[in-house]
């Protein structure tokens, strides 16, 4: 089951900025195998994480919001990173 979690302005503000949401094209709704596909170079930040969601059969289903709750990582950073890795 996925755990549900409340955000305010206040929070949301603290860890995403304007700019961030302006500029970032991976979201937490898009699949594995669809980050993957679109953006091959993303593999070395989910490695990172340790997601090897990359042979798992659920990364054509699964976002990478339950993916990041299912292996206990931050959702923001790893987005973050999968952004930050589209710019190199």
């Amino acid at each position: 089951m996925r755990q549900r979690r409340e955000f305010t302005l206040d929070t949301l503000h603290s860890t995403i900025t304007h700019e961030d949401i302006l500029m970032a094209k991976i979201s937490k709704e898009m699949t594995f195998n669809e980050v993957l596909r679109t953006y091959p170079d993303t593999v070395k930040v989910l490695k990172k994480y340790g997601m090897s969601c990359f042979g798992c059969q659920g990364a054509e289903a699964e976002s990478l919001e339950y993916g990041a709750v299912a292996h206990g990582v931050d959702l923001d950073s790893l987005l973050k990173d999968l952004n930050k890795a589209l710019k190199r």
